[in-house]
């Protein structure tokens, strides 16, 4: 998938991080975000850009954030670490799209809270909350480090090659198969068979037996919740670079 942000955005100015193209902010609004993402990329060493946009440009809401972060030169280091915060008017939809070391900070479990504590912000159309919202939170999931044994689980289905497929399908059909002619072999070759003389050989005995109730016992036990996960769902973007995130609706 070719990426086309640098043709509409010309590569921001490397300090400008908040793009409102759906006019959702106040100027006010905006030069105090643009404030607050700077004191987090000093903070953290994390980069942070918001987006707005009436258009995905048939992109799904994931998609148009993970391109516009990769294809305007976002990031922090070699890896480009960092985030986007994404607000999708056009599907309702708010995501946040996490590049590099940021991947392993903001797990599942914890962009899930992020999301979740947003929604009502969103919902009631207070999006300059929303954003710093999501701002503050990500900050403190920085300063707190990767949750203990974080790991990456990498949803993409590029494992399931083509000539994976065509060998599972040929395997289906030879089961397939050897079981037809299985039923088919037995009932083609049946033979006749003996008759058991059960009227003549059988005997009916009846017994009386009772059961009698005393009493009920009932125990419980406390079954604790599972741990939250920490791990991050991967996926790979138009550009190749991994990316991990997650979305709400509003």
């Amino acid at each position: 998938m070719g990426l086309s942000f640098s043709s509409l955005t010309v590569f921001a100015e490397a300090s400008s991080r908040v793009f409102d193209d759906a006019g959702l902010l106040s100027s006010d609004e905006k030069n105090s975000l643009e404030q607050a993402i700077a004191s987090f990329k000093e903070q953290t060493n994390q980069d942070f850009v918001f987006v707005s946009t009436n258009d995905t440009k048939g992109k799904t809401w994931e998609e148009y954030a993970d391109d516009y972060y990769d294809g305007n030169g976002f990031g922090v280091g070699d890896d480009k670490s960092g985030m986007l915060f994404l607000i999708d008017m056009e599907h309702r939809k708010f995501h946040i799209s996490t590049t590099g070391s940021m991947i392993d900070i903001l797990n599942d479990n914890r962009i899930d809270n992020i999301i979740e504590s947003s929604t009502s912000d969103m919902a009631d159309g207070r999006y300059y909350d929303a954003i710093k919202n999501v701002l503050a939170k990500s900050e403190s999931y920085v300063q707190q480090g990767p949750a203990a044994n974080s790991h990456r689980v990498s949803r993409d289905k590029s494992s399931f090659t083509f000539v994976t497929i065509i060998i599972a399908s040929i395997a289906g059909i030879a089961s397939a198969l050897g079981f037809y002619f299985y039923i088919f072999r037995n009932y083609l070759l049946k033979k006749a068979t003996y008759r058991y003389p059960y009227y003549e050989m059988s005997q009916l005995e009846l017994t009386e037996s009772r059961t009698n109730k005393v009493f009920d016992v009932t125990t419980t036990r406390h079954i604790p919740k599972p741990p939250p996960s920490s791990g991050s769902s991967t996926h790979m973007g138009g550009s190749g670079t991994s990316h991990g995130g997650g979305s709400g609706s509003f």
